[in-house]
């Protein structure tokens, strides 16, 4: 989560907030998406570091890979 802030220019505390600017949400589901296949980590397990619903990482993870493959 440090490193995915620090990339973002951000720092954990945004990441890990409830704010919802483009430039931090973006952020946010880029670091879900890479914990998700780096550390293969469950979207539940995700949401709880996050303090998320699982169904919300799913989302999330899923809107950073289209961003990805456009």
């Amino acid at each position: 989560i440090e490193d995915c802030a620090a990339n973002a220019g951000l720092s954990v505390d945004q990441l890990l907030g409830g704010r919802k600017f483009k430039r931090i949400t973006r952020a946010r589901h880029d670091c879900w998406r890479e914990i998700r296949e780096r550390l293969g980590w469950s979207y539940p397990k995700i949401g709880k570091q996050f303090g998320r619903d699982h169904t919300t990482i799913l989302y999330g993870v899923q809107q950073a890979e289209k961003r990805a493959a456009q």
